[in-house]
């Protein structure tokens, strides 16, 4: 008890300090102030940085309120609209290592035998988050592929901010309705042990692998698990020129970029209805293009899931509203807060309906969920997950080619996966499919 009211202490005083006094008082938690600073709360309460300063204020505070702030970004309901963009794209990654540091975490990782096995290794890290980094390396066998370690430090400051978090839960949670509340931790956990259990995400691209078994056209490179533990991941790595490189004019490809967005839209599609694991920041640099159109996906580190119950319901909310039917997407919703909600009883004002209109499909999502959860409607957080990697797929279509729609490309893959995903007759009316989904829910 001492120490969580210690940490309360700390933890507020530090957020007063960087100048968000608002949310300390929004988040009523002035009383846990030191006494000093609550004498002088007039002064500050009102107090608001920008945005830049409250994700500085995050990466002080730990890894674990990193990924906590990129979850509650998702939602507006519970944060300000103009901290959700920094917060989001918070690129916060452990400091650079050199060789030798990489080397001794793998060596610790693998062992001897494992590290007899790889002929070199990457100066230059590939990718790093908070808790591990990535390189590319060539196995004496000649297998190219991706070596991810975990940094030690890093992973136990990331347990001691989950502690931490989970202290400070009963002083925060009233904030929310306890459903949602429940929803963001249970999520933070989930990240918190992708992070640092890096065998865990070995078995999240084994279940992606699965799910592309019959796709050829998109594949998910193997996870070679004789050298993959809790701290290091090791993936194969193909030698093809990525999306971002071919968008950018430094390689070439003599792929067709129509048949390349039509499988990536399918590849996405499948995994939203069907697997329910998602990439949840898909980005073009770890899209590949492989002969024949082909696209090899690597880089599995950021990943979403949705539960069974919730993948029909998130597919029928976007086919209705890439058809121009807002008024069914937000039926959808309607039924997944009355499904979802569960011992949670609390006051619903409902939905407005968003005007129909044509716009990219991330703005006809996100305008949709504002209106449910400014509506105080149960909306699972991973709806909410599942529409950011939708928003990073349809900033890297844009990317990749101007001129190609993700609206159209997405419309034509769930019309392809109607009969697997709702039993359905690929001709079903986007009302059926909706009643599908609503029956399921109810169900």
């Amino acid at each position: 008890m001492h120490h969580q009211k210690r940490q309360l202490k700390h933890l507020t005083a530090h957020a007063v300090a960087a100048g968000f006094g608002s949310l300390v008082h929004e988040f009523d938690l002035l009383h846990h102030l030191p006494h000093g600073m609550f004498a002088r709360r007039s002064s500050f309460a009102q107090s608001a940085a920008d945005s830049r300063a409250l994700v500085r204020t995050l990466e002080e505070l730990g890894p674990g309120f990193v990924e906590a702030g990129k979850i509650v970004a998702s939602r507006s309901d519970i944060i300000p609209l103009h901290y959700q963009n920094a917060l989001l794209n918070n690129h916060a990654a452990l400091p650079v290592m050199d060789i030798k540091k990489f080397t001794t975490l793998l060596r610790r990782a693998i062992g001897r035998s494992g590290m007899e096995a790889i002929a070199s290794i990457e100066e230059r890290p590939y990718r790093s988050n908070v808790a591990s980094e990535t390189r590319k390396a060539i196995l004496k066998n000649g297998k190219r592929v991706l070596v991810t370690v975990n940094d030690p430090r890093a992973v136990y400051a990331l347990g001691r901010n989950l502690e931490t978090i989970r202290e400070l839960a009963p002083a925060v949670k009233t904030r929310f309705s306890r459903a949602v509340f429940n929803n963001i931790f249970e999520e933070l956990e989930r990240r918190a042990g992708l992070l640092s259990d890096l065998s865990v995400v070995a078995a999240r691209a084994e279940m992606l692998i699965a799910q592309f078994e019959r796709h050829a056209k998109v594949t998910i490179p193997e996870v070679l698990w004789e050298y993959t533990s809790r701290d290091c991941l090791v993936q194969r790595w193909h030698n093809h020129p990525s999306m971002r490189e071919v968008a950018e004019g430094s390689k070439k490809s003599g792929a067709a970029r129509k048949y390349i967005n039509r499988y990536v839209a399918e590849a996405f599609a499948y995994q939203y209805g069907v697997g329910g694991v998602f990439l949840l920041r898909p980005l073009l640099s770890d899209m590949q293009i492989g002969p024949g159109n082909t696209v090899v996906v690597n880089h599995l580190l950021g990943t979403g899931y949705l539960e069974p119950e919730e993948r029909r319901r998130f597919v029928a909310m976007l086919y209705a509203l890439l058809e121009g039917e807002a008024e069914l997407a937000a039926k959808v919703l309607l039924a997944g807060h009355y499904a979802g909600a569960g011992g949670d009883s609390y006051f619903s004002s409902g939905i407005r309906v968003p005007e129909s209109k044509k716009a990219p499909i991330s703005e006809l999502l996100w305008e949709l969920l504002e209106s449910a959860w400014h509506g105080n409607l149960h909306v699972g957080l991973g709806l909410s997950m599942a529409a950011e990697s939708v928003l990073y797929l349809e900033h890297a279509f844009s990317r990749f080619d101007s001129e190609a729609s993700l609206n159209d490309n997405l419309r034509l893959a769930v019309k392809k996966y109607i009969p697997e995903i709702f039993g359905l007759k690929v001709s079903a009316s986007v009302q059926e499919v909706v009643s599908s989904a609503i029956s399921a829910a109810a169900a």
